[in-house]
């Protein structure tokens, strides 16, 4: 079975960010709000919610995953998912272009 929080993880988002975002600070809480949200589709299996979260063009690249994912792909991998997510530390987003950005953090399981 698949575990969404098996190592420190390292996640590619590409995100339509809205030019109408007026700062980087802006851009980032937007970014962890976002992933927040989406984290909490996923714990709930939430095919309609994760696919309302993402952009068409979206790809995640996980160490748990073999290689790069689309959402279609992720929403297949949803019946092996078990999800035990706990962030601790600091979430760090760095902004990688107009599109992109790449948010790391610490995670350790839930008990």
């Amino acid at each position: 079975m698949r575990s969404l929080a098996t190592f420190c993880l390292a996640v590619l988002m590409i995100a339509s960010l809205s030019p109408a975002l007026a700062s980087e600070s802006e851009t980032i809480k937007a970014i962890n709000e976002s992933s927040n949200a989406l984290d909490k589709a996923f714990e709930k299996n939430d095919k309609a919610a994760i696919k309302a979260l993402m952009t068409p063009d979206h790809i995640s690249v996980t160490p748990y995953y073999d290689g790069p994912q689309t959402t279609d792909d992720q929403i297949a991998s949803l019946p092996e998912l078990k999800w035990d997510l706990k962030i601790v530390g600091d979430v760090k987003v760095s902004l990688l272009g107009d599109n992109a950005a790449l948010r790391t953090f610490h995670r350790r399981p839930q008990r």
